[in-house]
């Protein structure tokens, strides 16, 4: 659960995990993450909570100066 939002409910099958990829990360998705769980070993509950913060894109470039720039001539005499 995210809130009151239930996600997505497992079930039963052969995996020994259940996942919830989160594939794009954004306010949305930030909040308290409330998992339970029930089989027949018992029951378990956790929470956790999510957050992030987006940084400015960083580029790189091969060369020291990626920007061509027109410079005039300067002839001396």
């Amino acid at each position: 659960r995210l809130g009151n939002k239930l996600l997505r409910t497992g079930q039963f099958d052969s995996q020994e995990y259940t996942e919830y990829p989160v594939k794009s990360l954004s306010n949305e998705n930030y909040g308290v993450y409330n998992c339970s769980i029930i089989n027949e070993a018992g029951a378990g509950r956790c929470s956790f909570l999510v957050t992030g913060k987006a940084y400015a894109p960083e580029f790189y470039y091969d060369t020291y100066n990626p920007v061509w720039q027109n410079r005039h001539r300067v002839y001396s005499y």
